[in-house]
Protein backbone atom coordinates (compact mmCIF):
# COMPACT_ATOMS: atom_id res chain seq x y z
CA UNK A 1 0.00 0.00 0.00
CA UNK A 2 1.47 3.44 -0.64
CA UNK A 3 2.32 5.82 2.16
CA UNK A 4 2.38 8.78 -0.04
CA UNK A 5 -1.09 10.79 -0.43
CA UNK A 6 0.31 12.34 -3.64
CA UNK A 7 3.01 11.67 -6.09
CA UNK A 8 6.37 14.36 -6.81
CA UNK A 9 5.91 15.28 -10.33
CA UNK A 10 4.79 18.42 -9.92
CA UNK A 11 1.84 17.55 -7.74
CA UNK A 12 1.39 18.12 -4.29
CA UNK A 13 3.98 16.47 -2.20
CA UNK A 14 3.76 12.92 -0.28
CA UNK A 15 2.83 13.10 3.32
CA UNK A 16 3.59 10.32 5.66
CA UNK A 17 0.69 7.65 6.72
CA UNK A 18 -0.60 8.75 10.53
CA UNK A 19 1.36 6.78 13.39
CA UNK A 20 0.20 6.15 16.66
CA UNK A 21 2.51 6.74 19.77
CA UNK A 22 3.04 9.17 22.54
CA UNK A 23 1.23 11.57 19.70
CA UNK A 24 -0.94 10.96 16.25
CA UNK A 25 0.54 13.66 13.85
CA UNK A 26 -1.47 14.73 11.08
CA UNK A 27 -0.99 17.73 8.50
CA UNK A 28 -3.57 20.41 8.60
CA UNK A 29 -1.35 22.89 6.37
CA UNK A 30 0.78 21.69 3.47
CA UNK A 31 2.54 23.94 0.87
CA UNK A 32 4.03 22.14 -2.39
CA UNK A 33 6.56 23.20 -5.12
CA UNK A 34 3.70 24.78 -6.57
CA UNK A 35 0.93 25.49 -4.30
CA UNK A 36 -2.65 25.83 -5.13
CA UNK A 37 -4.55 29.15 -3.72
CA UNK A 38 -7.51 29.25 -1.66
CA UNK A 39 -9.26 31.56 -4.03
CA UNK A 40 -9.39 31.12 -8.19
CA UNK A 41 -8.50 34.46 -10.11
CA UNK A 42 -12.01 34.05 -11.93
CA UNK A 43 -12.61 37.08 -14.22
CA UNK A 44 -15.14 38.68 -16.58
CA UNK A 45 -13.59 38.63 -20.29
CA UNK A 46 -14.05 42.04 -22.00
CA UNK A 47 -16.26 43.25 -24.54
CA UNK A 48 -15.22 41.12 -27.42
CA UNK A 49 -16.32 43.90 -29.72
CA UNK A 50 -13.89 46.10 -28.28
CA UNK A 51 -10.43 44.99 -30.27
CA UNK A 52 -8.46 47.34 -28.14
CA UNK A 53 -8.60 44.07 -25.48
CA UNK A 54 -7.83 41.56 -28.56
CA UNK A 55 -3.73 41.63 -27.03
CA UNK A 56 -4.57 40.77 -24.13
CA UNK A 57 -4.44 36.96 -25.13
CA UNK A 58 -7.53 34.12 -24.54
CA UNK A 59 -7.70 33.68 -21.18
CA UNK A 60 -6.34 37.32 -19.77
CA UNK A 61 -8.18 40.05 -17.92
CA UNK A 62 -8.12 43.73 -17.92
CA UNK A 63 -8.22 43.58 -14.24
CA UNK A 64 -6.96 41.24 -11.91
CA UNK A 65 -7.27 41.31 -7.54
CA UNK A 66 -3.53 40.86 -6.24
CA UNK A 67 -3.98 37.67 -4.08
CA UNK A 68 -4.90 38.66 -0.59
CA UNK A 69 -2.76 35.36 1.42
CA UNK A 70 -2.81 34.06 4.66
CA UNK A 71 -5.63 35.71 7.57
CA UNK A 72 -6.56 38.89 6.86
CA UNK A 73 -8.76 40.84 9.34
CA UNK A 74 -10.04 44.47 10.00
CA UNK A 75 -8.52 47.28 6.94
CA UNK A 76 -6.06 45.49 4.67
CA UNK A 77 -5.09 47.05 1.58
CA UNK A 78 -5.80 45.48 -1.48
CA UNK A 79 -4.89 46.33 -5.04
CA UNK A 80 -5.98 45.57 -8.14
CA UNK A 81 -3.60 45.37 -11.26
CA UNK A 82 -5.15 46.63 -14.46
CA UNK A 83 -3.57 46.08 -17.74
CA UNK A 84 -6.19 48.44 -19.66
CA UNK A 85 -5.14 52.08 -19.97
CA UNK A 86 -9.10 53.41 -20.33
CA UNK A 87 -9.50 51.90 -16.71
CA UNK A 88 -11.11 54.95 -14.81
CA UNK A 89 -12.50 53.94 -12.22
CA UNK A 90 -12.94 51.02 -9.90
CA UNK A 91 -15.26 49.97 -7.22
CA UNK A 92 -14.46 47.87 -4.27
CA UNK A 93 -17.43 45.00 -3.35
CA UNK A 94 -17.59 42.89 0.03
CA UNK A 95 -19.79 40.42 0.63
CA UNK A 96 -22.11 42.40 -2.61
CA UNK A 97 -21.85 45.61 -0.64
CA UNK A 98 -19.59 48.63 -1.80
CA UNK A 99 -17.12 49.54 0.35
CA UNK A 100 -14.23 51.46 -1.37
CA UNK A 101 -14.42 53.31 -5.38
CA UNK A 102 -10.68 54.33 -6.78
CA UNK A 103 -10.59 56.77 -9.60
CA UNK A 104 -7.17 56.43 -10.37
CA UNK A 105 -4.15 54.34 -10.68
CA UNK A 106 -2.38 52.24 -8.78
CA UNK A 107 -6.20 51.37 -7.57
CA UNK A 108 -5.74 50.65 -4.19
CA UNK A 109 -7.96 50.55 -1.44
CA UNK A 110 -8.12 49.92 2.46
CA UNK A 111 -10.65 46.82 2.59
CA UNK A 112 -12.51 46.60 6.03
CA UNK A 113 -12.48 42.98 6.48
CA UNK A 114 -14.34 41.51 9.49
CA UNK A 115 -12.90 41.04 12.68
CA UNK A 116 -12.57 38.57 13.98
CA UNK A 117 -11.78 36.33 10.54
CA UNK A 118 -13.58 34.99 8.46
CA UNK A 119 -14.42 33.57 4.66
CA UNK A 120 -15.74 36.79 2.69
CA UNK A 121 -15.81 37.64 -0.90
CA UNK A 122 -14.02 40.07 -2.35
CA UNK A 123 -14.83 41.85 -6.00
CA UNK A 124 -13.96 44.48 -8.09
CA UNK A 125 -15.59 46.09 -11.21
CA UNK A 126 -13.61 48.25 -13.77
CA UNK A 127 -15.28 51.05 -15.53
CA UNK A 128 -14.57 52.99 -18.60
CA UNK A 129 -15.66 56.23 -19.93
CA UNK A 130 -19.59 56.80 -19.67
CA UNK A 131 -19.62 54.00 -17.09
CA UNK A 132 -18.80 51.47 -19.36
CA UNK A 133 -17.92 47.86 -17.79
CA UNK A 134 -14.99 46.97 -18.78
CA UNK A 135 -13.95 44.09 -16.34
CA UNK A 136 -14.54 42.45 -13.10
CA UNK A 137 -12.74 40.09 -10.74
CA UNK A 138 -13.59 37.96 -7.88
CA UNK A 139 -11.56 36.32 -4.53
CA UNK A 140 -12.42 34.62 -1.88
CA UNK A 141 -10.50 35.73 1.24
CA UNK A 142 -9.84 34.00 4.13
CA UNK A 143 -10.83 30.57 2.90
CA UNK A 144 -10.13 27.43 4.75
CA UNK A 145 -9.13 24.55 2.45
CA UNK A 146 -9.21 21.33 4.58
CA UNK A 147 -6.61 18.71 4.61
CA UNK A 148 -6.85 15.16 3.76
CA UNK A 149 -7.10 13.34 6.64
CA UNK A 150 -8.42 10.21 8.26
CA UNK A 151 -8.65 10.13 12.09
CA UNK A 152 -9.59 6.73 14.37
CA UNK A 153 -12.03 8.25 16.96
CA UNK A 154 -13.30 5.63 18.64
CA UNK A 155 -11.96 2.08 18.95
CA UNK A 156 -13.90 0.63 22.15
CA UNK A 157 -13.64 -3.03 23.15
CA UNK A 158 -17.22 -4.71 24.46
CA UNK A 159 -18.59 -7.88 24.26
CA UNK A 160 -17.74 -9.88 21.69
CA UNK A 161 -16.92 -7.24 19.17
CA UNK A 162 -14.33 -4.25 18.65
CA UNK A 163 -16.77 -0.99 17.57
CA UNK A 164 -14.52 1.61 15.29
CA UNK A 165 -15.87 5.38 14.08
CA UNK A 166 -13.11 7.07 12.00
CA UNK A 167 -13.80 10.95 10.90
CA UNK A 168 -12.27 11.92 7.48
CA UNK A 169 -11.83 15.62 5.69
CA UNK A 170 -11.46 16.00 2.49
CA UNK A 171 -10.31 19.64 0.97
CA UNK A 172 -12.14 21.58 -1.72
CA UNK A 173 -12.59 20.56 -4.95
CA UNK A 174 -11.84 16.94 -3.83
CA UNK A 175 -14.43 14.27 -4.48
CA UNK A 176 -14.28 11.05 -1.72
CA UNK A 177 -13.67 7.87 -3.01
CA UNK A 178 -13.83 5.23 -0.37
CA UNK A 179 -13.14 4.81 3.10
CA UNK A 180 -12.17 1.23 4.24
CA UNK A 181 -10.92 -0.53 7.46
CA UNK A 182 -7.91 -2.98 7.76
CA UNK A 183 -7.63 -5.35 10.33
CA UNK A 184 -4.29 -6.28 10.04
CA UNK A 185 -3.10 -5.96 6.23
CA UNK A 186 -7.13 -7.89 5.33
CA UNK A 187 -10.10 -5.35 4.20
CA UNK A 188 -13.11 -5.67 6.30
CA UNK A 189 -15.03 -3.66 3.60
CA UNK A 190 -15.81 -0.24 3.05
CA UNK A 191 -17.46 2.31 5.53
CA UNK A 192 -20.34 4.26 4.40
CA UNK A 193 -20.94 7.60 5.90
CA UNK A 194 -20.17 9.80 7.51
CA UNK A 195 -20.57 8.72 10.55
CA UNK A 196 -17.89 6.04 9.13
CA UNK A 197 -18.44 3.02 11.42
CA UNK A 198 -17.59 -0.67 11.60
CA UNK A 199 -18.32 -3.49 14.15
CA UNK A 200 -15.57 -6.11 13.93
CA UNK A 201 -15.76 -9.34 16.03
CA UNK A 202 -13.79 -9.74 18.86
CA UNK A 203 -11.80 -13.01 17.51
CA UNK A 204 -10.96 -10.95 14.87
CA UNK A 205 -9.50 -7.81 16.46
CA UNK A 206 -8.52 -8.36 19.58
CA UNK A 207 -6.40 -6.69 22.05
CA UNK A 208 -3.28 -5.45 20.52
CA UNK A 209 -4.49 -6.40 17.05
CA UNK A 210 -3.81 -3.31 15.07
CA UNK A 211 -6.88 -1.53 12.90
CA UNK A 212 -6.33 0.88 10.29
CA UNK A 213 -8.53 2.87 8.60
CA UNK A 214 -7.80 4.33 4.58
CA UNK A 215 -9.39 7.49 3.17
CA UNK A 216 -8.74 7.84 -0.97
CA UNK A 217 -9.77 10.62 -3.58
CA UNK A 218 -11.10 10.43 -6.99
CA UNK A 219 -8.02 11.66 -7.98
CA UNK A 220 -5.62 9.29 -5.98
CA UNK A 221 -4.39 10.69 -3.21
CA UNK A 222 -4.91 8.38 -0.41
CA UNK A 223 -4.12 8.97 3.56
CA UNK A 224 -4.61 6.40 6.66
CA UNK A 225 -4.40 5.95 10.33
CA UNK A 226 -3.70 3.25 12.49
CA UNK A 227 -4.81 2.26 16.17
CA UNK A 228 -4.21 -0.49 18.77
CA UNK A 229 -6.76 -1.76 20.00
CA UNK A 230 -6.93 -2.02 23.87
CA UNK A 231 -4.51 1.37 23.90
CA UNK A 232 -5.34 4.88 24.54
CA UNK A 233 -6.51 7.03 21.48
CA UNK A 234 -3.40 9.78 21.66
CA UNK A 235 -3.68 13.42 21.59
CA UNK A 236 -4.01 14.58 17.80
CA UNK A 237 -1.47 17.66 17.16
CA UNK A 238 -1.30 19.81 14.33
CA UNK A 239 1.69 19.88 12.24
CA UNK A 240 3.01 22.00 9.17
CA UNK A 241 4.64 20.72 6.32
CA UNK A 242 7.35 23.39 4.71
CA UNK A 243 8.59 23.17 1.56
CA UNK A 244 11.46 25.15 0.22
CA UNK A 245 13.25 25.36 -3.66
CA UNK A 246 16.77 25.89 -3.32
CA UNK A 247 19.07 26.73 -5.68
CA UNK A 248 22.85 25.86 -4.61
CA UNK A 249 25.90 27.73 -6.28
CA UNK A 250 29.50 28.06 -5.58
CA UNK A 251 31.66 30.92 -5.24
CA UNK A 252 32.03 31.70 -9.19
CA UNK A 253 28.11 31.45 -9.33
CA UNK A 254 27.66 27.93 -11.15
CA UNK A 255 24.78 25.78 -9.97
CA UNK A 256 25.86 22.82 -7.96
CA UNK A 257 24.72 19.61 -9.01
CA UNK A 258 24.86 15.82 -7.31
CA UNK A 259 23.87 17.12 -3.75
CA UNK A 260 21.87 14.90 -1.54
CA UNK A 261 19.53 14.90 1.27
CA UNK A 262 22.12 14.41 3.60
CA UNK A 263 24.19 17.03 2.66
CA UNK A 264 21.77 19.57 3.29
CA UNK A 265 20.90 21.41 6.79
CA UNK A 266 17.80 23.46 7.10
CA UNK A 267 17.52 25.05 10.33
CA UNK A 268 14.28 27.50 11.53
CA UNK A 269 14.58 30.05 14.13
CA UNK A 270 17.97 28.72 15.66
CA UNK A 271 16.70 25.15 15.91
CA UNK A 272 17.83 22.56 13.17
CA UNK A 273 15.09 20.86 11.12
CA UNK A 274 14.47 17.09 10.36
CA UNK A 275 14.39 17.00 6.28
CA UNK A 276 11.38 14.65 5.23
CA UNK A 277 11.52 14.34 2.04
CA UNK A 278 13.87 15.53 -0.88
CA UNK A 279 13.62 15.96 -4.62
CA UNK A 280 15.72 17.12 -7.54
CA UNK A 281 14.32 19.29 -10.34
CA UNK A 282 13.67 16.19 -12.75
CA UNK A 283 11.12 15.02 -9.82
CA UNK A 284 9.10 18.18 -10.16
CA UNK A 285 7.14 19.59 -12.92
CA UNK A 286 8.69 22.91 -13.81
CA UNK A 287 6.21 25.64 -15.60
CA UNK A 288 7.99 28.99 -16.64
CA UNK A 289 6.37 32.41 -17.51
CA UNK A 290 8.71 33.82 -20.35
CA UNK A 291 7.95 37.38 -20.69
CA UNK A 292 9.68 39.07 -23.46
CA UNK A 293 10.27 43.16 -24.03
CA UNK A 294 9.01 43.72 -27.09
CA UNK A 295 9.10 47.51 -27.07
CA UNK A 296 10.38 49.89 -30.20
CA UNK A 297 13.88 49.98 -28.52
CA UNK A 298 13.99 46.05 -28.94
CA UNK A 299 13.67 46.54 -32.57
CA UNK A 300 17.04 46.10 -33.48
CA UNK A 301 17.93 42.81 -31.82
CA UNK A 302 14.41 41.30 -32.22
CA UNK A 303 15.61 38.10 -34.60
CA UNK A 304 18.29 37.47 -31.66
CA UNK A 305 15.45 37.91 -29.05
CA UNK A 306 13.00 35.33 -30.87
CA UNK A 307 16.09 32.88 -31.62
CA UNK A 308 17.86 32.84 -28.04
CA UNK A 309 14.09 32.15 -26.76
CA UNK A 310 13.14 29.29 -28.64
CA UNK A 311 16.84 27.62 -27.78
CA UNK A 312 15.85 28.48 -24.18
CA UNK A 313 12.73 27.02 -24.32
CA UNK A 314 13.79 24.50 -26.04
CA UNK A 315 16.68 23.08 -23.68
CA UNK A 316 14.70 24.01 -20.27
CA UNK A 317 11.67 22.16 -21.01
CA UNK A 318 11.29 18.52 -20.55
CA UNK A 319 8.55 16.14 -21.94
CA UNK A 320 6.45 17.21 -18.79
CA UNK A 321 6.99 20.81 -17.98
CA UNK A 322 5.26 23.76 -19.23
CA UNK A 323 5.61 27.56 -20.33
CA UNK A 324 3.40 30.77 -21.47
CA UNK A 325 4.64 33.96 -23.38
CA UNK A 326 3.65 37.29 -22.02
CA UNK A 327 4.84 39.79 -24.55
CA UNK A 328 5.12 43.94 -23.85
CA UNK A 329 5.50 47.13 -24.71
CA UNK A 330 3.27 49.98 -22.87
CA UNK A 331 0.71 47.30 -23.32
CA UNK A 332 0.83 43.58 -21.77
CA UNK A 333 -0.15 40.68 -24.28
CA UNK A 334 -0.63 36.98 -22.81
CA UNK A 335 1.01 35.79 -26.21
CA UNK A 336 0.41 32.03 -25.57
CA UNK A 337 -0.95 30.04 -22.60
CA UNK A 338 0.68 27.15 -20.86
CA UNK A 339 2.07 24.45 -22.84
CA UNK A 340 4.57 22.03 -23.55
CA UNK A 341 4.87 22.94 -27.46
CA UNK A 342 7.92 25.12 -27.90
CA UNK A 343 7.10 26.13 -31.38
CA UNK A 344 4.34 27.23 -31.10
CA UNK A 345 5.16 29.27 -27.94
CA UNK A 346 7.91 30.99 -30.77
CA UNK A 347 5.76 31.52 -33.40
CA UNK A 348 3.52 33.63 -31.56
CA UNK A 349 6.81 35.86 -30.44
CA UNK A 350 8.17 35.81 -34.45
CA UNK A 351 4.67 37.54 -35.25
CA UNK A 352 5.41 40.52 -32.83
CA UNK A 353 6.29 44.07 -34.19
CA UNK A 354 8.57 46.00 -31.57
CA UNK A 355 6.99 48.90 -30.53
CA UNK A 356 5.68 51.39 -28.47
CA UNK A 357 6.58 51.69 -24.47
CA UNK A 358 8.41 49.33 -21.67
CA UNK A 359 5.63 48.48 -18.96
CA UNK A 360 8.00 46.11 -17.22
CA UNK A 361 6.46 46.41 -13.33
CA UNK A 362 2.87 45.63 -15.05
CA UNK A 363 4.19 42.69 -17.05
CA UNK A 364 6.06 41.10 -13.94
CA UNK A 365 3.13 41.27 -12.15
CA UNK A 366 0.61 40.02 -14.55
CA UNK A 367 3.33 37.21 -15.74
CA UNK A 368 3.15 35.99 -11.64
CA UNK A 369 -0.51 36.04 -11.62
CA UNK A 370 -0.56 33.80 -14.44
CA UNK A 371 1.01 31.28 -12.49
CA UNK A 372 -0.82 31.64 -8.93
CA UNK A 373 -2.34 28.40 -9.50
CA UNK A 374 -0.28 26.54 -11.48
CA UNK A 375 1.29 23.44 -9.58
CA UNK A 376 4.86 22.30 -9.16
CA UNK A 377 7.90 24.40 -9.80
CA UNK A 378 7.69 27.97 -11.08
CA UNK A 379 9.71 30.58 -12.84
CA UNK A 380 9.39 34.20 -14.10
CA UNK A 381 12.25 34.57 -16.85
CA UNK A 382 11.89 38.14 -17.85
CA UNK A 383 14.23 39.35 -21.32
CA UNK A 384 14.50 43.11 -21.54
CA UNK A 385 16.50 45.95 -22.43
CA UNK A 386 15.95 47.05 -18.34
CA UNK A 387 14.06 50.75 -18.12
CA UNK A 388 10.02 50.93 -17.19
CA UNK A 389 8.24 53.32 -18.85
CA UNK A 390 4.42 53.38 -18.48
CA UNK A 391 3.81 50.87 -15.55
CA UNK A 392 1.18 51.60 -13.20
CA UNK A 393 1.78 49.12 -10.75
CA UNK A 394 4.77 49.54 -8.54
CA UNK A 395 8.06 47.36 -7.82
CA UNK A 396 7.39 46.85 -4.57
CA UNK A 397 4.38 44.85 -5.52
CA UNK A 398 6.27 42.82 -8.03
CA UNK A 399 8.71 41.91 -4.94
CA UNK A 400 5.62 40.85 -2.80
CA UNK A 401 3.55 39.38 -5.00
CA UNK A 402 6.92 36.75 -5.90
CA UNK A 403 7.98 36.54 -2.59
CA UNK A 404 4.05 35.24 -1.14
CA UNK A 405 3.77 33.11 -4.09
CA UNK A 406 7.88 31.35 -3.67
CA UNK A 407 8.39 32.20 -7.77
CA UNK A 408 11.47 33.31 -8.44
CA UNK A 409 11.64 36.22 -10.95
CA UNK A 410 14.81 36.19 -13.16
CA UNK A 411 15.60 38.89 -15.50
CA UNK A 412 17.91 39.18 -18.62
CA UNK A 413 19.25 42.90 -18.97
CA UNK A 414 20.60 43.07 -22.86
CA UNK A 415 21.35 46.23 -24.88
CA UNK A 416 19.51 47.19 -27.27
CA UNK A 417 19.99 49.49 -30.44
CA UNK A 418 17.39 52.77 -28.78
CA UNK A 419 18.75 55.08 -26.55
CA UNK A 420 18.17 55.67 -22.43
CA UNK A 421 19.53 53.28 -20.15
CA UNK A 422 20.18 50.10 -22.70
CA UNK A 423 22.36 52.67 -25.09
CA UNK A 424 24.38 53.21 -21.29
CA UNK A 425 24.36 49.61 -20.26
CA UNK A 426 25.66 48.89 -23.97
CA UNK A 427 28.52 51.43 -23.14
CA UNK A 428 29.12 50.08 -19.79
CA UNK A 429 28.50 53.88 -18.37
CA UNK A 430 26.74 54.94 -15.18
CA UNK A 431 23.56 54.48 -16.54
CA UNK A 432 23.59 50.83 -16.52
CA UNK A 433 24.53 50.64 -13.31
CA UNK A 434 21.38 51.81 -11.82
CA UNK A 435 19.44 50.22 -14.28
CA UNK A 436 21.17 46.67 -13.31
CA UNK A 437 20.92 47.96 -9.54
CA UNK A 438 16.93 48.56 -9.89
CA UNK A 439 16.48 44.97 -11.57
CA UNK A 440 17.98 43.21 -8.77
CA UNK A 441 16.03 45.14 -6.20
CA UNK A 442 13.37 42.96 -8.42
CA UNK A 443 14.79 39.89 -8.51
CA UNK A 444 17.33 38.90 -6.13
CA UNK A 445 14.26 39.15 -3.19
CA UNK A 446 12.34 36.70 -4.87
CA UNK A 447 15.43 34.54 -4.99
CA UNK A 448 16.38 35.02 -8.83
CA UNK A 449 18.98 36.80 -10.38
CA UNK A 450 19.57 39.54 -12.66
CA UNK A 451 22.04 38.47 -16.03
CA UNK A 452 23.78 42.14 -17.34
CA UNK A 453 24.71 41.06 -21.34
CA UNK A 454 26.84 43.61 -22.51
CA UNK A 455 27.87 41.90 -25.27
CA UNK A 456 27.12 39.82 -28.24
CA UNK A 457 26.21 36.42 -28.12
CA UNK A 458 25.74 37.36 -23.88
CA UNK A 459 22.01 36.69 -24.20
CA UNK A 460 22.01 32.95 -25.10
CA UNK A 461 24.92 32.74 -22.19
CA UNK A 462 22.41 34.09 -19.83
CA UNK A 463 19.44 32.09 -20.69
CA UNK A 464 21.29 29.26 -20.67
CA UNK A 465 22.27 30.13 -16.88
CA UNK A 466 19.05 30.34 -16.29
CA UNK A 467 18.50 26.89 -17.88
CA UNK A 468 21.18 25.24 -15.56
CA UNK A 469 19.92 26.66 -12.38
CA UNK A 470 16.20 25.65 -13.14
CA UNK A 471 17.24 22.13 -14.18
CA UNK A 472 19.71 21.89 -10.97
CA UNK A 473 17.07 23.14 -8.63
CA UNK A 474 16.49 20.92 -4.64
CA UNK A 475 13.10 20.82 -2.99
CA UNK A 476 13.20 20.16 0.20
CA UNK A 477 10.28 19.16 2.88
CA UNK A 478 10.23 19.31 6.70
CA UNK A 479 7.16 19.07 9.79
CA UNK A 480 6.97 22.13 11.59
CA UNK A 481 4.70 22.68 14.78
CA UNK A 482 4.86 26.10 14.30
CA UNK A 483 5.09 27.71 11.28
CA UNK A 484 7.80 30.74 11.02
CA UNK A 485 6.41 34.45 11.53
CA UNK A 486 8.54 35.45 8.53
CA UNK A 487 10.60 32.55 6.82
CA UNK A 488 12.82 34.94 4.99
CA UNK A 489 14.26 35.54 8.46
CA UNK A 490 13.99 32.69 10.18
CA UNK A 491 14.82 29.55 7.50
CA UNK A 492 17.83 29.56 6.58
CA UNK A 493 19.27 26.23 4.54
CA UNK A 494 23.36 25.59 4.72
CA UNK A 495 25.43 22.68 3.01
CA UNK A 496 27.13 20.57 5.27
CA UNK A 497 30.83 21.09 5.70
CA UNK A 498 31.39 23.39 3.05
CA UNK A 499 32.46 26.97 3.03
CA UNK A 500 31.75 29.80 0.35
CA UNK A 501 28.45 28.14 -1.16
CA UNK A 502 25.44 30.50 -1.81
CA UNK A 503 22.02 28.79 -1.31
CA UNK A 504 18.95 30.47 -2.80
CA UNK A 505 15.58 29.46 -1.21
CA UNK A 506 11.94 30.55 -2.71
CA UNK A 507 9.23 29.35 0.18
CA UNK A 508 5.21 30.30 -0.48
CA UNK A 509 4.22 32.68 2.16
CA UNK A 510 0.37 31.60 1.95
CA UNK A 511 1.73 29.05 4.05
CA UNK A 512 1.99 31.03 7.42
CA UNK A 513 -0.98 31.85 8.89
Amino acid sequence: MPDSTMTPTGHPFPTPRSARGSKLFSVVAYATAGLFLAHALDAQPADPADDRFADLGEGAAVMKILPVLGTVAGKTEVEALTIEPDIFRIVFELDGEEVAVRKRPPFTASIPFAKPAREQNLRAVAYGQRDRKLGEDEIVVNRFDPPLRARITRLDLGAGQVSLEASVSVPRHALLDAVEAFVGERSIGRLEGPPFRAEVPIDEAGPGTVVRVEASLQDGRRVDDAAVVGDALSEELEVNLVQLQAVVTSRDGRPLSGLGKEDFEVVQGGAPQQIDRFYLADDVALSIALVVDSSGSMAPIWPRAVAASREFLSSVLSARDRALLVDFNDRLRLAHGLTGEVEALTQSLASVAPDGGTALYDSLLFSLLQLTDVPGRRAVVAVTDGADFGSQSKPASVVDLGRKLGIPIYIVELPSGGGGQSAALARGGVGAVGAVADLRLLAEPTGGRVFRVAARGGLERALGQINQELRNQYVLTYYTEKLPDDPRKLVEVRIRGQKGIRVRTTLPLDQVN
